[in-house]
């Protein structure tokens, strides 16, 4: 029987671990993708480099269960580079690194395969640690969410029409609209973005963008094509609004 490859093996081992922890949250009672985000701009803290995609949400749920303000992380060993360590008992947070790897033939030298690298390594807050040498931690700088959200709906370029036209909110593939409630019927300006970016994310599954597979027909709700685009607009969402 064939086994799998290590990277193979690697990337299934990293997705379940992210899969399990989501699903933990969801057991608790928490939505992980609408948490209001405690700590804004989760990054590295030594080079200061953001968090991106599935590891901002797992950080930003991380932040919320255990009360961290601060939005630097860094690993068992950044730590100690910086004269500090992480504190005894302390527990990490699983985080993910992707990237593509390139394969060359060993015969023409010639670049013949792509393939993801997903790993993963454990991050510690800094408010789990001490002693660290680092910079004064900079609060971020004050801006306006809503003037945010919508110069991020504005940046779409070449998406959709909006047309506040609806008794509810929905985005129809055949002619690439997104149809809302008027502004006016949302409870809060907050709810309002939240839907827009959620619409506005199973947009770019048209053909002409992203062409997702199975976008085009229709799925039966609660079926696993539904339940996979529901959650890419759901997730959209949640990383439209963190940036906002």
């Amino acid at each position: 029987m064939a086994t799998a490859r290590p990277e193979s093996r690697s990337r299934l081992d990293a997705y379940q671990a992210i899969t399990d922890r989501i699903i933990g949250a969801l057991e608790r009672g928490t939505v992980p993708w609408r948490v209001p985000w405690r700590a804004r701009g989760h990054r590295n803290a030594l080079s200061s480099r953001p968090y991106r995609g599935v590891n901002l949400l797992v950080l930003a749920l991380t932040s919320l269960e255990r009360g961290y303000d601060d939005a630097r992380w860094l690993t068992y060993r950044q730590a100690a580079t910086r004269g500090g360590h992480v504190r005894r008992g302390e527990q990490g947070t699983k985080v993910v690194l992707w990237k593509w790897i390139e394969r060359s033939d060993a015969d023409t030298g010639e670049t013949d395969q792509h393939y993801p690298l997903l790993r993963l390594f454990t991050v510690f807050n800094v408010a789990q640690c001490e002693d660290l040498a680092l910079p004064d931690h900079d609060s971020p700088a004050p801006l306006d969410p809503l003037v945010e959200a919508e110069a991020i709906a504005a940046g779409y370029h070449d998406g959709p029409p909006v047309i506040w036209d609806a008794e509810s909110a929905y985005y129809v593939p055949s002619r690439d609209e997104v149809h809302l409630p008027p502004r006016e019927s949302f409870r809060d300006v907050h709810g309002y973005y939240a839907t827009l970016f959620h619409e506005l994310a199973h947009s770019t599954g048209h053909p002409r963008r992203l062409n997702r597979e199975g976008h085009q027909s229709a799925a039966r709700f609660g079926s696993e094509s539904y339940s996979r685009e529901e959650l890419v607009a759901e997730f959209a969402a949640a990383f439209l609004g963190q940036e906002a």
